[in-house]
């Protein structure tokens, strides 16, 4: 809904059709490249490249919480 909500009416359905292709783009990659790791490597390897991914995602979430609850707290 924010996605379409940001352009003008006449660039909506191609701004969602580019950010829904650029999504399933990046999971189709993600999924053959998983794969391909998993047959060459095995899970270990697997399991050492995503984990600073997934370090890095946590936080950035913790991050984003504290910083809302800051502004929550100036409210």
């Amino acid at each position: 809904m924010l996605l379409p909500a940001s352009h003008k009416n006449s660039e909506r359905f191609k701004a969602q059709a580019i950010n829904d292709f650029s999504i399933f783009t990046v999971q189709v990659l993600g999924s053959l490249l998983a794969g391909m790791i998993i047959f060459s490597q095995g899970w270990l390897w697997l399991n050492w490249i995503i984990t600073p991914i997934i370090l890095l995602m946590f936080g950035i979430s913790v991050w984003y919480f504290l910083l809302s609850k800051k502004k929550m707290n100036k409210i």
